[in-house]
């Protein structure tokens, strides 16, 4: 008889120093629209192009209807995780923005 231990489905990745890695751009970009409950605001539109064996992907990001990032890869995959770095670090770029925007609006108004 074996023993057995509850393991999970998905064991934790660790890089060459057996740290944790952090999460995938697209792991990234749902955890972040999570916290503000706008998870299904977020939509890929992915497009392939070439014969089967020598195709590229070009997958694009949309958040609320808006293209937030745009990549080409050889597989659907990357292209996506490559479009969800680039759209996770507009939405914050474009958040911090708005954030500073009205953060100056309010100052100039209390003074």
């Amino acid at each position: 008889m074996s023993s057995q231990t509850n393991q999970p489905n998905q064991p934790t990745q660790l890089d060459e120093a057996n740290q944790p890695r952090p999460p995938s751009n697209r792991t990234a970009l749902n955890n972040y629209l999570q916290l503000s409950n706008e998870i299904a605001h977020l939509t890929y539109d992915d497009e392939k192009k070439g014969p089967e064996n020598d195709c590229t992907w070009t997958s694009k990001v949309l958040f609320k209807d808006i293209e937030y990032g745009q990549a080409t890869a050889s597989t659907k995959k990357v292209a996506r995780e490559e479009a969800a770095g680039i759209a996770l670090a507009a939405i914050q770029t474009e958040r911090a923005e708005r954030a500073a925007k009205a953060e100056a609006e309010a100052q100039e108004g209390g003074d």
